[in-house]
């Protein structure tokens, strides 16, 4: 019996034993199947560094610096995903002249990332944003670092305008025979005088004629007079004619069909470039190419955009159909913050109307003429924060 009662006792044991480490294991096990951080990534630019911390949802975190002025990144109840980290610990070199690199690791329960910065004296911003998730350390270099390389820096003094369409592309035709590409390069020289009344920037228009200038050409225009700023000016268009009002656009996915529809008609002037392989988008563009040009500028780009149709909201009676996502190739290539905007439906009978009196274009060069200059003042306030 006694020999029976130690057996009993030793599997019982024993059991516990297996019992406690397969739970252990099953727990740790359960944690890091279900991360909430799921990307940490960085992007480079003359004189600031982006982090950004892809998250699941929101979560809980705090920002603070550590006694040399490194940017210390809590998240007491982060879960870092396996791709990020194989260990408990991860380095990401960055080497950049304002981030060394970026140490990821568990503390506690949660997460800690600490911002290594290169020099001391650099500045940060942290932002939350959503749609998706997503936290934001903007890192700037010291203003020591930044006099020596820039004495106008953080200043937007060339804007781009750029009229949709032209040439033997005419746009959307309303249904009394307006041509979008007429509309749309008037309502740019009006932006452009009013601009250069402020003399405070240097407009470039990548069209100031009828003239079919390709997309591709567009983005080469922008990017070679080192624009600060793109706006590119279109007028709506629907299959259902009592579609209406206003809406302004900047670069992202589609996420509903009327704003996929809106990129593919002012995407399909494709067509008529003479270089058939910028048809196909998807495989010319690389998944690595296209997620570092969305995240560039897109914080930016939607700050414009937003101020763009608060002010379009305040001087017209029309709609206001929102500030949406889609991917135009326009915006896809363009080296700095870009919006597109679309000022009324010229597939509309009364939309169309209002499009060809002066007064209503005159309205609208006011609202867009206004939107860039108070971005550029906001912007250059904040000596390249955005809000």
């Amino acid at each position: 019996m006694r020999v029976l009662n130690r057996e009993y006792f030793i599997l019982m044991m024993r059991f516990i034993l297996i019992s406690f480490i397969f739970l252990s294991l099953a727990g740790d096990a359960f944690a890091w199947q279900a991360p909430n951080i799921s990307d940490v990534r960085f992007g480079t630019h003359p004189n600031s560094t982006r982090v950004v911390f892809d998250l699941k949802t929101k979560i809980p975190y705090r920002v603070n610096s550590d006694s040399c002025g490194n940017v210390v990144v809590d998240f007491p109840s982060g879960r870092i995903a396996p791709k990020i980290t194989s260990s408990r610990n991860a380095v990401i070199k960055v080497k950049d002249g304002v981030i060394e690199d970026i140490e990821i690791g568990r503390i506690g329960k949660g997460v800690r990332a600490k911002i290594n910065l290169s020099k001391r004296g650099s500045s940060f911003k942290s932002s939350l944003f959503k749609n998706p998730y997503r936290l934001v350390i903007d890192v700037r270099k010291s203003a020591v670092i930044r006099a020596g390389l820039h004495k106008k820096d953080h200043k937007i003094e060339v804007i781009i305008i750029d009229p949709g369409h032209g040439g033997k592309d005419p746009g959307a035709i309303g249904r009394r025979g307006l041509k979008e590409k007429v509309v749309t390069l008037d309502i740019a020289k009006r932006v452009e005088r009013l601009l250069k009344k402020t003399r405070k920037v240097k407009v470039i228009m990548t069209r100031r004629r009828d003239e079919f200038i390709s997309l591709d050409k567009r983005v080469r225009i922008a990017n070679k007079n080192k624009g600060g700023l793109f706006v590119s000016i279109h007028t709506n268009a629907h299959l259902r004619r009592s579609a209406g009002g206003f809406e302004t656009f900047y670069l992202g996915e589609s996420k509903t069909d009327d704003a996929r529809a809106v990129a593919m008609l002012e995407n399909s002037v494709l067509e008529l470039e003479e270089r058939p392989y910028l048809l196909d988008l998807g495989r010319e563009l690389s998944k690595i190419l296209w997620d570092l040009r969305l995240n560039e500028f897109r914080i930016e780009s939607r700050e414009l955009a937003g101020i763009m149709q608060t002010n379009l909201d305040k001087r017209l009676s029309l709609r206001n159909r929102g500030v949406k996502t889609a991917p135009f190739y326009v915006l896809r290539g363009v080296a700095m913050p870009g919006a597109l905007v679309e000022t009324a439906f010229i597939s509309n009978r009364k939309e169309e109307a209002l499009l060809k009196k002066s007064s209503f274009r005159q309205t609208l060069a006011h609202a867009i003429c206004n939107s860039i200059l108070q971005y550029k003042n906001r912007f250059e306030k904040t000596r390249g924060f955005t809000e």
